[in-house]
């Protein structure tokens, strides 16, 4: 997943792969309104990936990405 060859950090990859996955945002227009809690981490591309969203980045279609996604 990480390209070595793209001047962007490896938790930048990730988090762009990530938000794109897991769509925080998924209908138009709600970038203005209140982020969940729970995706704040997707507001700074530099920081490391929490660890419960850990698992999307291996295992996309396992329980504890769906559970990490969910909340549940």
């Amino acid at each position: 997943m990480y390209d070595s060859s793209s001047p962007d950090s490896l938790y930048s990859q990730e988090h762009q792969y990530l938000y794109h996955f897991i769509k925080p945002c998924p209908r138009a227009g709600c970038e203005t309104a209140t982020l969940d809690p729970r995706f704040a981490w997707t507001l700074d591309y530099e920081a490391p990936i929490p660890a419960e969203f850990q698992p999307c980045l291996t295992n996309p279609d396992g329980v504890a990405c769906y559970r990490a996604v969910t909340g549940s």
